[in-house]
């Protein structure tokens, strides 16, 4: 199975709702591999290891850019204190 970059143009909101939603699927799925048999488990746990690269991934691009991103609005008076 081929791995790609996944970039995502987001704002805050919708980037924190991203995360929940793939933090909430990566719960259904080990929820799922508890019960299942072995192929379907070994299926379930690579999924598993996909969703985490896509978190690592977001986590490692939104790292970069928020801090120069709420720099910009408190700057511009985008966010209130």
């Amino acid at each position: 199975m081929e791995q790609r970059e996944i970039v995502l143009k987001l704002d805050i909101e919708s980037k924190q709702m991203v995360c929940r939603l793939l933090n909430k699927h990566l719960e259904e799925l080990l929820k799922k591999a508890e019960v299942q048999h072995t192929f379907a488990q070994l299926l379930i746990a690579h999924e598993v290891d996909r969703t985490n690269y896509i978190l690592d991934q977001l986590n490692s691009q939104w790292t970069k850019v928020l801090p120069f991103t709420l720099s910009n609005q408190q700057e511009s008076g985008g966010l209130t204190q």
